[in-house]
């Protein structure tokens, strides 16, 4: 495991130390790209993705690519 992921998970707030699976949703949106991308790895592909990270319902997280 990558040493840095663990040492900023060890800042995380208390809360969400303990995390319990069924209460995490994420998510994954093509933003942008997704016609260049159904065309497959032999065209310019370009693409953006949205990675999405909710809570009990709550957003917590959010990745753009």
């Amino acid at each position: 495991m990558n040493e840095n992921v663990l040492k900023e998970a060890k800042i995380l707030p208390d809360i969400y130390q303990q995390l319990k699976e069924e209460d995490v949703m994420i998510w994954i949106d093509p933003l942008d790209g997704t016609k260049e991308y159904t065309q497959g790895p032999e065209e310019n592909m370009q693409c953006t993705v949205l990675i999405g990270i909710a809570w009990k319902g709550k957003p917590i997280g959010i990745i753009i690519y």
